[in-house]
C-alpha cells in the first residue's frame, strides 16, 4: 500500500473457509482491492454453535498465518488485519475460558451481544474483566446504543469505554445508516435521546471503526458510508496497528 494513501477500511468480514462467509478470503481481498479499500480485517467466528463452522483454538495459527500470506502477496494495494468475532452468549462454549494466549497473537477481536439480555449475551461489566487479559485491540461487534445501552449514564459508558479501549464497530447496512450504532436514524436525525450518547462518545474520544459485517465480496464497498458518517460527525476513526 502506497504511503500517504488515506486508509478506506472495513473491519468485519467472513470468510467461506473459516466460518460463514460465502466467498473465499483470497476472493475477498481481490474485490476489497477493486472497490478501493486499503485496509480490511478479516473476524470469523470463534467458537460458536450458532454457525456451522467456526475457528476454534487450536486453528487460530493457521488463521492468522493464512492472513499472513495475503497480506505478502497484496502488500503493495492493501493492508489485511487478523480479527476473529467472539460470541458472548452460550452459543459459545468456551466464553468462559478464552484462550488469551492465542487471541493475544491476533490484531483485535470482537465481542458480540454484549449487555443483549434478550440473547443471554455478557455484560459490559464482565466484558471489562476480560479486557484486562486481552493485549490485542478490543471492539464491540454491531453493538446497539438504543437496544443494548440506553440504561447506561451516556457520560458513563463513554468513560468506560475509553478507558478500557473498547472501539465500537460500525456497522452500514441496505441503507447507509440505519445499524449506525442504534444511534441514527438518518445522516441528520438522531433516535429518541441517542444525540447525548454520541456526543459523549465523541467528547470522550471512543473510537469507531466503519464495517460491513460482509458474508460476500459484494457489499465490501459499503463501509465507506460508515467512514464517511464517521467524519461527518468528527467522530475518533480508529487506527490499527499490525503486528
Amino acid at each position: 500500500m502506497k504511503k500517504g494513501k488515506k486508509n478506506i477500511g472495513n473491519y468485519h468480514l467472513h470468510t467461506y473457509e473459516w466460518s460463514d462467509g460465502r466467498d473465499k478470503a483470497e476472493e475477498m481481498v481481490k474485490e476489497a482491492i477493486k472497490a478501493g479499500l486499503t485496509e480490511i480485517g478479516f473476524t470469523d467466528h470463534f467458537s460458536t454453535e450458532k454457525v456451522g463452522k467456526s475457528v476454534n483454538e487450536g486453528m487460530i495459527p493457521d488463521y492468522i498465518q493464512m492472513i499472513k500470506k495475503l497480506n505478502e502477496k497484496y502488500s503493495d494495494k492493501i493492508r489485511i488485519l487478523a480479527g476473529l468475532e467472539i460470541d458472548t452468549t452460550p452459543f459459545n462454549p468456551h466464553m468462559a475460558s478464552l484462550p488469551f494466549k492465542e487471541l493475544n497473537k491476533l490484531d483485535y477481536v470482537l465481542f458480540e451481544y454484549v449487555e443483549d439480555y434478550s440473547l443471554r449475551g455478557c455484560t459490559l461489566d464482565e466484558l471489562l474483566q476480560i479486557r484486562k487479559s486481552l493485549k490485542c485491540d478490543v471492539g464491540l461487534a454491531h453493538p446497539n446504543i438504543k437496544l443494548n445501552f440506553s440504561h447506561f449514564d451516556p457520560k458513563q459508558l463513554a468513560s468506560l469505554l475509553k478507558k478500557n479501549n473498547i472501539f465500537l464497530d460500525t456497522f452500514s447496512g441496505d441503507r447507509g445508516d440505519e445499524f449506525f450504532c442504534g444511534l441514527l436514524i438518518d445522516e441528520d436525525n438522531f433516535r429518541d435521546d441517542m444525540e447525548t450518547f454520541l456526543d459523549e462518545l465523541k467528547k470522550a474520544g471512543v473510537e469507531f471503526a466503519p464495517s460491513t459485517d460482509s458474508h460476500t465480496f459484494k457489499d465490501l464497498g459499503k463501509a465507506a458510508i460508515a467512514e464517511k458518517l464517521i467524519e461527518k460527525h468528527r467522530l475518533a476513526l480508529k487506527s490499527f496497528k499490525q503486528k
